[in-house]
């Protein structure tokens, strides 16, 4: 929630990186990785399980925001992980739009082919 609350309130372009999953066990990072794209359903159904009958309807309220605009997703980032760290890079580069105003190199002419 604090993630889609930032994205509507700040208006520019963000990513969301999940930090520290190199302190993370492999059995618990095959369970973490249902959430960095959320499945609306999945979450539903798990926050009904938990919580009392009461919040049902704010449950599905939540969950079809998720759905509906569809930009909650995490990146994870495992420091130790040279190609998770370009990973994210990639994504800032992409939000930002980093280098799509410069224009393309010209190859280089090779003077022993004139």
């Amino acid at each position: 929630m604090s993630a889609t609350s930032a994205m509507f309130n700040l208006e520019i372009p963000q990513i969301n990186v999940m930090t520290k999953m190199d302190l993370v066990t492999p059995e618990i990072k095959k369970n973490l990785d249902r959430y960095f794209d959320p499945d609306k359903d999945l979450l539903l159904n798990e926050a009904n399980e938990q919580m009392p009958a009461k919040f049902l309807s704010l449950n599905k309220a939540i969950s079809s925001i998720i759905d509906e605009f569809s930009m909650v997703s995490f990146i994870p980032l495992d420091i130790s992980d040279e190609d998770s760290i370009a990973y994210v890079l990639s994504h800032a580069d992409n939000s930002i739009q980093f280098g799509e105003d410069e224009e393309p190199k010209e190859p280089k002419e090779d003077p022993e082919l004139e």
